[in-house]
């Protein structure tokens, strides 16, 4: 591949800025109803525009969306437990 021009990058980067600006195109996404296979083939496209600008924003990228993809797995996981808990909690109390 090429190599993109100072104005093709600067172009590149004002749309890659605008799809972050999603929280589904950086990591943040509904974990318990969603599908993880997706966000990794979100995050391939994602990734390879982000080293398309630089290796700097390739780098940044990566690592705000894999913080974001275990922050969202967490988040589903604590609701299950919730779940489970306030189930157990009342079995307990019949």
């Amino acid at each position: 591949m090429r190599e993109l021009t100072k104005i093709e990058k600067r172009a590149l980067g004002k749309a890659f800025m605008n799809l972050c600006e999603c929280g589904l195109f950086v990591g943040k996404y509904d974990a318990k109803n969603g599908n993880e296979h997706f966000m990794y083939g979100v995050n391939t496209v994602m990734e390879s525009l982000a080293y398309m600008i630089s290796e700097k924003v390739g780098d940044t990228y990566n690592e705000t969306f894999f913080k974001n993809l275990v922050n969202s797995r967490k988040k589903a996981l604590d609701k299950k437990q919730d779940w489970c808990y306030n189930t157990d909690t009342i079995k307990k109390e019949r």
